[in-house]
């Protein structure tokens, strides 16, 4: 039996200083990382915190040396693991769109991994 192939995306969602998704997929599971934007260049490039800087903020446009906001998998049947590290939330604001980022996580999960499932709607 063949393995199924892995599909990879990267998006930069929820707003200019939203946050980048790194995606990996298949059709019963995707693996994501999660950077925050929190800057752009005068070019539009976005800008992530440095990880491991000793000051806030070190603003860096790699993802590859960017201090990772989330990360983890979330299945066909909804199961997830999801690793949040110790993010910095300031205030209300930051608090709303750390939940804007669950609910997308899912939402574009179950939509990659072609789910029609709805876990919003109320019962």
């Amino acid at each position: 039996m063949e393995a199924e192939q892995k599909t990879h995306l990267t998006e930069d969602v929820l707003g200019e200083f939203g946050f980048r998704i790194k995606w990996t997929y298949q059709t019963h599971w995707t693996d994501f990382k999660a950077y925050r934007i929190i800057g752009r260049t005068l070019d539009g490039i976005p800008q992530f915190q440095k990880e491991g800087a000793s000051t806030a903020p070190t603003f860096f446009t790699d993802e590859k040396g960017a201090e990772v906001y989330a990360e983890g998998y979330i299945k066909w049947d909804g199961c997830n693991e999801i690793d949040w590290g110790r993010n910095h939330l300031c205030g209300a604001y930051h608090l709303k769109e750390h939940i804007k980022l669950i609910r997308y996580l899912h939402d574009r999960a179950m939509e990659l991994m072609g789910s029609n499932e709805d876990p919003w709607e109320e019962e």
